[in-house]
């Protein structure tokens, strides 16, 4: 986002009439609203949480239980990973990891540049918190009234 871009007259008229042409299938994607740098789209999920920014990469999780890594200077995914549940809170990366949980109590570690699973740890409950990691250790709580604290 580029927050100094302004708004000229008629504009969102236009975007509005963009939008109409768009919905009938004239223009491959949506109109952008001034001062958006880019889109990425995905029609299929529904993306949960904030997403996270490191390595060039933009790691969102969607509600259908899939991690994506976008690469933020092609503006195209680069890896989906399936964790076979949905994730319901925003994935973390500590150095080369990508650590998200899932609605059936997993905890998923990824490689960030391939997305491949490294190792998993299961918990007795939801995660629906996003990772931490201070000091040495990965903190991550559980619907099972547990904080887990991983070294």
């Amino acid at each position: 986002m580029d927050w100094h871009q302004r708004v000229l007259p008629f504009e969102k008229g236009f975007r509005w009439l963009k939008t109409q042409l768009w919905a009938w299938g004239m223009f491959d994607l949506p109109p952008t609203s001034k001062g958006i740098a880019w889109v990425f789209v995905d029609f299929d999920s529904s993306f949960v949480g904030a997403p996270i920014l490191a390595h060039d990469r933009l790691y969102v999780a969607t509600q259908t239980g899939h991690l994506l890594a976008v690469d933020t200077n092609e503006r195209k995914r680069v890896w989906t990973f399936d964790a076979g549940a949905p994730i319901l809170a925003s994935p973390s990366v500590v150095g080369d990891l990508v650590l998200v949980g899932d609605s059936l109590g997993t905890l998923h570690a990824l490689d960030a540049f391939t997305g491949n699973k490294l190792w998993e740890f299961d918990t007795d409950g939801r995660i629906t918190s996003t990772p931490v990691f201070a000091h040495g250790t990965l903190y991550v709580t559980s619907w099972d009234g547990s904080l887990y604290a991983i070294e």
